[in-house]
């Protein structure tokens, strides 16, 4: 799994790669895949569509990690928004990451074409993407595939996630036959439980989908996301990182920050006492 996070620096390379091979199954298919949709407003046309932007310093400050300048990803996911999205990066990475080291995405959709969430996705792994649902905002059906690319990720309090499984161009589906329909439907999940295991999410995600039809809803909250993955450092990139942290400060040091992070996170006792404990330790050293 490790290795699969490794980032070629061409930009043709790397995780959009190994996206192809996950969805050459089904990619064939060309008359149908403009038809795969994953919205949770089916059988109803969608005025919305997708917009994706750059968002820099806000004129209000809200203490919050929407203050830095992010990424914004909202409304239908259409065909081309991937495109937008790797401009994007291209222009704006550098002012991104400059807070956190990796780059903050907001999301609030109810989903759209998955092959295109997923090309976003591709393109936010290879980016070092913080992919969250903010307070009380959505996160819906193709729109999953986009929160699982982070290698970072986040559902604020009041944000919502919604499964379903995902369907096909209805008039096209319809004509083929029941053999033909299983090996098609049966690929499609195939394809996209690759891509599920690949970020490092739970494969749970996918059986979770495929409980509910196409033409209904089910909404999870943070406790959710938290057992299947979706919130959460992704376990390579999290490795990789304290590798990185270690050569650059020392097992010693991390050690030591890692009580800290300890105390700080009981809840029992305040910042500065944990201040006071880490300095502490680090003088009987």
């Amino acid at each position: 799994m490790a290795s699969m996070l490794v980032i070629s620096e061409d930009k043709n390379m790397g995780w959009e790669v190994l996206l192809g091979g996950m969805i050459a199954v089904w990619k064939r298919f060309e008359k149908f895949v403009a038809g795969l949709l994953f919205t949770t407003i089916v059988g109803f046309p969608i005025l919305c569509f997708a917009e994706v932007e750059y968002v820099p310093y806000p004129v209000e400050k809200t203490g919050r990690v929407q203050d830095e300048p992010h990424i914004r990803i909202f409304g239908e996911i259409k065909k081309g928004d991937d495109k937008k999205v790797q401009t994007i990066i291209d222009l704006y990475r550098g002012q991104m990451i400059r807070k956190f080291g990796i780059m903050p995405v907001t999301l609030d959709s109810h989903g759209g074409d998955v092959d295109t969430a997923m090309q976003i996705g591709a393109k936010l792994r290879n980016a070092y993407a913080w992919t969250m649902v903010d307070m009380n905002d959505e996160c819906s059906s193709a729109c999953v595939f986009i929160l699982a690319s982070g290698v970072r990720r986040d559902v604020f309090s009041g944000g919502k996630i919604g499964l379903h499984r995902p369907r096909f161009d209805q008039e096209y589906f319809a004509g083929l036959s029941r053999v033909e329909s299983e090996f098609l439907y049966g690929s499609l999940l195939d394809g996209l439980r690759s891509y599920i295991l690949a970020m490092g999410v739970s494969e749970k995600v996918i059986d979770d989908m495929v409980k509910t039809p196409s033409w209904k809803i089910d909404y999870r909250d943070r406790e959710y996301a938290e057992t299947v993955g979706l919130v959460g450092d992704d376990p390579s990139f999290h490795e990789w990182q304290r590798a990185q942290d270690v050569k650059e400060y020392g097992e010693k040091h991390m050690k030591m920050q890692d009580l800290w992070v300890e105390c700080y996170n009981s809840g029992i006792v305040s910042y500065a006492i944990c201040d006071r404990l880490y300095k502490n330790h680090e003088l009987t050293e």
